[in-house]
């Protein structure tokens, strides 16, 4: 422990045991009071500060829009791709109600060790004909996950709406930005 710093993010029962290994014993009971008695609680961090604006963050978006509209134009695909939460395959607990007659059991712990694996969703969404696909996948290769829904998007679907497409522009959505990818062969 560090002079000075007023956070951790130890549990009490480690804190009462990094005490006695100093010499200063105290139980999780006292170690409690004392931090309410100095307002010190449990808290989640909060996104409050700014780290202000990027100077080219409208420029990125404005290429996105200029490449869309390119590809719009010539008749091409244009498509948003985006990966969802990943969820365990198996009797897990779920939030939510279901209709039925009996009671639902599950697991009564989410170990993904005890399911078949996870699941992933992954949409794809055609901008121009404004029309979602869903395409559900187990691989933990991202870029083996992408490459496959756009070719079963391809094959369901882009190929009946874009017939005379050679090429195609995808818009990737991530957490931290958006991406264009522009000149996919269609083949």
């Amino acid at each position: 422990m560090r002079a000075g710093v007023l956070w951790t993010n130890l549990s009490l029962r480690e804190l009462s045991r990094r005490l006695l290994a100093m010499g200063t014993p105290a139980s999780r009971r006292t170690i409690r009071r004392l931090l309410r008695k100095l307002k010190i609680g449990c808290r989640t961090a909060r996104k409050k500060k700014t780290m202000g604006h990027h100077p080219d963050r409208n420029a990125q978006f404005e290429n996105i829009a200029r490449i869309r509209r390119e590809y719009e134009a010539a008749g091409d695909a244009v498509i948003s791709i985006d990966t969802k939460k990943k969820e365990l395959l198996g009797n897990f607990h779920r939030a939510g109600t279901t209709f039925t007659t009996e009671t639902v059991e599950t697991f009564d712990h989410d170990f993904g060790s005890a399911g078949q694996g996870k699941l992933i969703p992954h949409g794809i969404y055609d901008l121009v004909h404004k029309q979602a696909h869903i395409h559900l996948n187990t691989s933990h290769d991202t870029s083996e996950l992408c490459c496959d829904s756009v070719v079963l998007w391809w094959e369901e679907a882009g190929r009946m709406a874009y017939p005379q497409t050679v090429a195609g522009a995808i818009v990737q959505h991530s957490t931290c930005s958006k991406k264009t990818s522009k000149g996919w062969p269609i083949g």
